[in-house]
């Protein structure tokens, strides 16, 4: 592949020319009325033995707003999408989420950062204390909820649903496939029984932070989890 001096020298130009196409637009419509358009492009790159640093792919990650890495390494293992999140960038999607939603990003993130890096040590034959062999049983759960037919998309608050519902502690007797049988349940549940979800749409809605959801979600007074006790 060539290196960077093997291309023209005004690719860049080239480049942002291309992506400049896409953005909002006030246009002129008939009997001068006006209204407004948006075109969005999303630049596909493929990376070679993952390298970052091809000049094509750092042009791409410099122009854009954000990329979504798909790991072959993840596809292998059959996680559907491949997409590595520690590998991914938004700069501008947190901007859209609600403030539940950030803090749900960051625990998350966090505890999936531990959660790789405690699989590390398990190549090394390390001996793993009860507490970590829990954390990595949960991270295996959440890693299972990321996984997601392109068939069957997903509402969003059924996912802050299923993300709550398993760090709060229900189905801890659950192995990880045993999970994704309720998680099935679940679903089904959420989609058919209209007070099933509107009983957790106002719950997510009404929870200043993460942790008054999973206060909510463990309270033994909660309707959702009477509910969620009929499927199991």
């Amino acid at each position: 592949f060539p290196g960077r001096n093997s291309y023209p020298g005004d690719i860049f130009y080239l480049h942002s020319r291309l992506l400049e196409r896409a953005g909002n637009f006030i246009i002129q419509g008939a009997k001068g009325m006006t209204g407004e358009a948006s075109i969005t492009c999303m630049p596909i790159a493929e990376m070679v033995m993952g390298d970052f640093s091809g000049y094509i792919q750092t042009n791409l990650m410099a122009m854009t707003d954000g990329h979504l890495y798909f790991d072959r390494d993840y596809f292998n293992q059959g996680k559907r999408p491949p997409i590595n999140p520690f590998l991914s960038v938004t700069r501008v999607g947190r901007q859209a989420q609600t403030p539940l939603l950030r803090e749900l990003s960051r625990k998350l993130t966090s505890f999936m950062v531990s959660y790789e890096k405690m699989k590390e040590f398990m190549h090394f034959g390390a001996e793993l204390s009860e507490e970590s062999q829990k954390m990595l049983l949960l991270g295996d759960k959440i890693s299972g909820i990321f996984e997601q037919a392109s068939i069957s998309p997903r509402p969003y608050s059924l996912s802050i649903l299923m993300f709550t519902t398993v760090w709060a502690g229900y189905w801890q007797e659950k192995d990880v496939n045993g999970l994704k049988l309720e998680l099935r349940k679940l679903t089904n549940l959420f989609m058919s029984n209209e007070q099933f979800r509107k009983e957790s749409e106002n719950v997510i809605l009404n929870s200043p932070s993460f942790n008054h959801l999973v206060d909510s979600m463990k309270s033994s007074q909660s309707n959702i989890i009477q509910l969620l006790a009929e499927i199991k």
